[in-house]
């Protein structure tokens, strides 16, 4: 799981971040620190206007790539596409 979507809560958005990503993020008004995920720096955007789609996106790419990075090689593999010869 790399993102949350809310759609019955105003479209409420949250996401993993960086942890130097999080601080910025965090700064900002409309986003803040995600219930009970901010110790692993996700973010929740609170307020509609508080980044452009085209940020969203970017950041949900990102956190799908921060996500995909802790999987293991075989897992990691997988959700890539590729095929490690598996058997």
């Amino acid at each position: 799981m790399f993102a949350i979507f809310d759609v019955a809560d105003n479209g409420r958005t949250a996401f993993k971040a960086d942890e130097i990503e999080f601080e910025r993020l965090t700064k900002k008004a409309g986003i803040i620190p995600a219930p009970y995920a901010a110790r692993f720096s996700w973010v929740k955007i609170v307020e509609p206007g508080a980044m452009t789609e085209r940020q969203i996106q970017a950041c949900l790419r990102r956190s799908r790539e921060l996500i995909i990075e802790k999987l293991p090689a075989r897992k990691r593999a997988a959700v890539m596409g590729m095929d490690l010869g598996e058997k």
